[in-house]
């Protein structure tokens, strides 16, 4: 092995730390990528379809969203489709819809739906015919006195009506192809010695879906009086009188001392007094 001078020794070891200081070799870390703003998420998709409307009605929708929040506020109809919604969940309100019928409304009126990235959102809404109902107002009773009527509701059974209120008809779930029809009958009350008529005593309405009708039941007093004075007899001996009537019912009633028969029908009487002994 022959052995380098100095001088040339150290030239070699000059060159080695200078390759070593030139990053030569594999072990050296590797530079990292940039960083920069993330790509922003794809948006979803919401199909909007609809049912329970009569043909030729539109349904009417209103989409806000995401929750929290409402950077999305739309409304549509049925066959609407976007495909830029931001991804998130969402509010639907499903608006009252007016048709020759009447109002129809989202059954339920309000929901939440989610909106994904990958697949479309299906919204649909649901409609059905809003009930329809009967206001009453019963007046010209004593405060006491209640009314003699009843109301049948549209496919309902008859229900009794005492005092001023307000009907509602049963939830139709079918396809109504007419409108609503109420029924009210009402009849003569006896009260306080007095009979009262009513302002009607039949009533057959239809009223469309949503809408509230509103019937007066205005009661008057429609019975006389025919006061009897039983005199001349001694004490103790009660009279003998008739009453018959009116016209020609030959309905009796009795009296033996004054008195005043109240809540007759109006008409023409009989007062016939029989001979008494002692």
């Amino acid at each position: 092995m022959a052995l380098l001078p100095s001088r040339s020794l150290a030239l070699a070891l000059t060159v080695v730390l200078l390759a070593a200081c030139a990053g030569g070799g594999d072990s050296a870390s590797p530079t990292s990528p940039p960083v920069g703003p993330p790509a922003p998420a794809a948006p979803g998709t919401i199909a909007v379809s609809s049912g329970g409307l009569p043909a030729g009605a539109s349904a009417d929708l209103q989409i806000v969203g995401p929750l929290p929040g409402s950077t999305f506020n739309r409304t549509a109809t049925a066959g609407t489709s976007w495909a830029d919604v931001p991804v998130g969940r969402y509010t639907v309100t499903v608006r009252p819809v007016r048709t020759a019928l009447g109002t129809w409304v989202g059954a339920p009126a309000t929901f939440e739906v989610t909106v994904p990235a990958a697949t479309p959102a299906q919204v649909a809404a649901s409609y059905r015919p809003a009930p329809s109902a009967l206001a009453i107002t019963v007046s010209g009773l004593p405060a006491n006195a209640s009314a003699a009527a009843s109301a049948t509701p549209p496919g309902g059974s008859p229900t009794a009506v005492a005092q001023s209120t307000t009907l509602l008809a049963p939830q139709r779930t079918d396809q109504p192809t007419t409108l609503e029809r109420w029924a009210l009958s009402a009849a003569t009350v006896t009260a306080e010695g007095a009979r009262f008529s009513p302002s009607r005593t039949t009533l057959d309405t239809t009223v469309s879906f949503g809408d509230t009708a509103r019937v007066e039941l205005r009661y008057t007093v429609s019975s006389g009086a025919i006061a009897v004075a039983v005199t001349g007899l001694p004490n103790g001996l009660a009279g003998n009188v008739r009453v018959l009537g009116p016209g020609a019912d030959t309905t009796s009633r009795s009296i033996t001392a004054t008195t005043t028969l109240t809540g007759l029908i109006p008409g023409r009487y009989r007062v016939i007094s029989a001979p008494v002994a002692q």
